[in-house]
């Protein structure tokens, strides 16, 4: 029976071990799993929030870069068409010269060889 009764006292003295690391452990502020994974999935939503406010201001200025490179195509492309039109003026310029100069040598022919 003294055998049992060690054994009743050695459970006893692991039994006072166990009880005071949990005291112990209990001191600290342990999350409990359910607040662990609220905190996680919070955390994880001020994440997506950055990321997605990130991606928002990029493209907010790919936008405002469109739009800048739009109204440069837009200027170029009334550039291209003033140019035409100038280049059409003075196309109908050169024609009309052309024709005058005909008639001029035309009457001039004909002035020669009346002669």
């Amino acid at each position: 029976m003294d055998e049992f009764n060690e054994l009743d006292k050695e459970l006893a003295r692991l039994r006072d071990q166990i009880a005071t690391r949990d005291q112990a452990t209990r001191q600290y502020n342990f999350v409990p799993e359910g607040d662990y994974w609220k905190r996680r999935l919070d955390e994880e939503k001020i994440l997506m929030n950055k990321k997605l406010s990130a991606r928002e201001e990029e493209k907010k200025a790919l936008e405002a870069k469109l739009s800048q490179q739009q109204t440069h195509i837009d200027q170029y492309s009334q550039n291209i068409k003033d140019l035409e039109k100038k280049f059409d003026q003075e196309s109908h310029q050169w024609e009309e010269r052309l024709k005058a100069r005909e008639m001029d040598l035309v009457i001039e022919k004909n002035r020669i060889l009346s002669e």
